[in-house]
């Protein structure tokens, strides 16, 4: 969805288009993730600390294949080290 200045995302305002977005990930060499069944089951086991369905699969998802979820939503931090906010400093 176009939203003025950018592409909507979730809360976020993207200054470019999800294609143009998933081509320079790709070319910056990051690994696009397939969604798998088991990923759905997983998201029955994580605590509660989310109700928004999709955030919760991506948790799963981010859990299953060992990878940080970035995210600006500080409500997915409580699922511990799976999820980086942006912004976020880590420790060296």
């Amino acid at each position: 969805m176009a939203a003025q200045g950018g592409y909507l995302l979730d809360t976020s305002v993207l200054p470019l288009s999800p294609q143009v977005l998933v081509t320079a990930a790709q070319q910056a060499g990051f690994a696009l993730l397939a969604i798998t069944p088991d990923h759905a089951a997983a998201t029955a086991l994580l605590p509660p600390h989310h109700k928004d369905l999709l955030d919760r699969l991506l948790i799963a998802q981010a859990r299953s294949a060992g990878v940080l979820l970035l995210s600006t939503d500080r409500a997915l931090k409580r699922y511990g080290p799976t999820v980086m906010l942006l912004g976020e400093r880590t420790s060296p």
